[in-house]
């Protein structure tokens, strides 16, 4: 999944928990694709979808919201937590150029073990390096099938919640209500 992919999966898991802070969701959602920044190294198919997607990870991403928060620490921590968390669910099913292998490993640095209960990318195997550029982009068209939907809604969404609370605040001024 892309990290627009995971934004949007976190923009609509916050439409469930209102109280989790959107930034601190989106945040978490998106952040275990840091790893990326360190793709022109040779180590990097042996540390993606690892160190950044597990538990631990999101613990330490917790952790780090909580203390960027400036109020509300523990739903800012919650939030963070719940955006890692749906992040690897999502690539463990949606793996599509993965060269480590399918899945990701949830309980590392305690297992290496790749979960994945399922997988919606057909035609992935193990590679020693990182695909070239235009096999990497038909592999990603297939997960796009699946996650431009999410996209749309959530972009959708995102709009009408920022546009409400403006309507109604202006709705209530004009009753003379404020």
């Amino acid at each position: 999944m892309t990290p627009i992919g995971h934004a949007a999966v976190s923009v609509l898991a916050g439409q469930a928990g209102r109280r989790l802070p959107l930034w601190a969701l989106v945040l978490g959602g998106v952040l275990p694709d840091a790893d990326y920044a360190l793709a022109g190294f040779d180590f990097f198919v042996s540390i993606h979808r690892v160190v950044t997607h597990n538990l631990a990870f999101a613990f330490a991403a917790a952790l780090l919201a909580a203390g960027i928060a400036r109020e509300e620490k523990g739903w800012a921590a919650l939030a963070a937590f719940t955006g890692v968390v749906l992040h690897c669910l999502a690539d463990s099913v949606m793996d599509s150029s993965a060269a480590n292998g399918i899945g990701v490993a949830l309980f590392w640095p305690f297992s290496g073990w790749m979960f994945s209960p399922f997988n919606l990318a057909p035609g992935v195997t193990h590679e020693e390096r990182l695909p070239d550029l235009w096999t990497m982009l038909q592999r990603s068209a297939w997960v796009l099938k699946w996650e431009a939907p999410v996209w749309l809604l959530a972009g959708w969404i995102w709009i009408r919640r920022r546009k409400v609370p403006a309507f109604r605040q202006g709705e209530s001024h004009a009753r003379g209500m404020v």
